[in-house]
């Protein structure tokens, strides 16, 4: 029997509908039945989350490829479907209200004699309950009917180690169940759950959710890219807005990029305030000029008068104002008073900042199985990485925006290493070290896609090593130089002749904005 990863492959690289009805078939049961569990036994409103849940299976199906278990996927994918289909028809509070008047009543219920359409729900809120290696091992065990060695053997555990987790799993399920009013033994609760998952879909549905799914899928077209490039610089944006929108422009087209569009209603608050910014700037500016005009004046007239001995209470003045005046332009201070001054500003931006992160890094979270607590520090300190710049005034001077900014770079990077240990510390600077390249290939990708000839995993897969294998030493400011005559000749090994072409323009626009971008850092103040 085909293992789920190769009809799945099969579906993506073929669109072999046959593979994709397999899936359908060997799936349908384990989610309908958990739908079922969800929506309170309600035949139709499971029908349809059932539904659903294939659909975004054929949706994305190319980023699964490589998902350590598809069954695990399906029951968090039949959750959130669930919940939204409850929350819409209103029925969740109005059933937990009856399981809770139920047990009230009751008290304790034995998990046999448990009615379903009321304890369905509970036994959903205890598998959420589970981390994640624990949920992938009981679905595995009891909603897949697979064996312990079997089971071992996906999440790469002994048979032993996979029997242990299984029951510890268990266990935390039977205590979630025991303060819900529902007590059990470890072995009923696995009898109960395998029992569960041999609920049988409705003979039509299958059919109707493979259609449904297909039909949906093929009106379509999956980016290849995973990751939005976000150039941190103090002194290559033109300001704020502009910089904001370029970044929201090229994370669209990524799956990746949902992280950034969650906090594009923050960029917007904050893009709203950058009018403020600049006339506060500008006034700063006009005020900087007029005390250095001044002091100008105040020099020569000195100088003029009193040309041996300069008087003590005029130079005291001139020293005062001459460090006012400085500290007025300072672009860090004035950045970060304002910051001050407007806290929602400062939220919606760290929000903005937060969302790139996520979106250039949360293939990395996912490969290290990072936790929660671990996600939000990581955000933290590589957030102090990420700037923006705006113009004070004609003399290109700038503010220059920085989370974090009594975070030394250095210390950010002691703290990462810290919290991510060594071995995963050489996989984040491994993973950023292709952040470039990945941004190349996913302008390279998006302007295949529409073509007869789009790039395909391998094709994405072997750019990016090419790229990140020619790409320079990181300068100071500015993009990192690339060597494209090796990457040429290279790619002509794997890239037909309209793939070529279009690495061509890539080329010519990549030198252009690498051009562009040097000029402007190496302009006069």
């Amino acid at each position: 029997m085909q293992e789920d990863a190769e009809l799945l492959s099969r579906y993506v690289r073929t669109r072999d509908e046959a593979a994709f009805a397999e899936l359908v078939h060997r799936h349908l049961n384990q989610v309908h039945a958990a739908a079922l569990r969800r929506v309170g036994y309600d035949t139709h409103l499971a029908a349809d989350v059932s539904q659903r849940v294939f659909i975004a299976l054929a949706q994305q199906a190319r980023w699964l490829l490589h998902h350590p278990t598809l069954a695990g996927w399906l029951h968090t994918t039949t959750r959130h479907q669930a919940a939204n289909a409850v929350r819409a028809e209103q029925r969740r509070k109005a059933r937990e209200s009856e399981a809770h008047n139920m047990y009230q009543k009751t008290g304790t219920l034995p998990i046999e004699d448990i009615d379903w359409k009321i304890a369905g729900p509970a036994m959903e809120a205890a598998l959420d309950q589970l981390n994640e290696r624990d949920r992938r091992a009981v679905l595995m065990r009891f909603a897949e009917g697979k064996s312990f060695a079997a089971t071992g053997s996906s999440l790469e555990l002994s048979e032993d180690a996979a029997r242990m987790r299984v029951d510890r799993a268990l266990h935390k399920v039977r205590s979630h169940l025991a303060s819900r009013g529902i007590v059990s033994t470890a072995a009923l609760l696995g009898s109960a759950l395998a029992s569960q998952a041999a609920v049988q879909a409705p003979v039509h549905l299958a059919k109707a959710i493979h259609q449904a799914a297909l039909n949906t899928a093929s009106v379509l077209v999956p980016s290849t890219a995973t990751i939005i490039q976000f150039m941190t610089t103090t002194k290559l944006a033109a300001n704020l807005t502009a910089a904001a929108l370029i970044i929201l422009a090229t994370g669209t087209a990524t799956l990746e990029t949902r992280a950034a569009l969650r906090s594009k209603a923050s960029l917007e608050s904050l893009t709203a305030e950058t009018s403020e910014l600049t006339e506060s700037l500008a006034q700063l500016d006009a005020t900087a000029r007029t005390k250095a005009a001044e002091l100008a004046e105040q020099k020569r007239n000195a100088a003029a008068h009193e040309s041996e001995k300069l008087d003590r209470e005029t130079a005291a003045k001139i020293r005062s104002a001459s460090s006012a005046t400085a500290a007025a332009l300072d672009p860090i201070q004035a950045g970060k008073a304002f910051l001050q001054r407007h806290p929602e500003a400062k939220a919606a931006f760290e929000k903005f900042v937060h969302g790139q992160v996520a979106a250039q890094y949360e293939p990395l979270w996912k490969a290290l199985q990072l936790s929660p607590a671990e996600i939000e520090e990581f955000q933290r300190l590589v957030a102090r990485n990420f700037s923006v710049g705006m113009p004070l005034g004609s003399d290109r001077s700038y503010a220059a925006f920085t989370l974090n900014p009594d975070l030394t770079q250095q210390q950010s990077g002691t703290q990462l290493q810290t919290l991510l240990g060594p071995d995963r510390f050489k996989e984040f600077l491994a993973y950023s070290d292709t952040l470039p390249a990945r941004g190349l290939v996913n302008t390279l990708a998006g302007s295949l896609t529409f073509t007869n000839d789009p790039l395909t995993l391998e094709q994405v897969d072997r750019m990016i090593a090419l790229i990140t294998a020619n790409q320079g030493r990181a300068r100071e400011r500015g993009p990192r130089p690339i060597n494209w005559s090796p990457i040429q000749t290279a790619a002509k090994e794997f890239l037909n002749p309209t793939q070529l072409t279009y690495l061509n323009r890539l080329e010519i626009d990549a030198k252009s904005n690498e051009a562009m971008s040097l000029a402007s850092v190496q302009l006069p103040k």
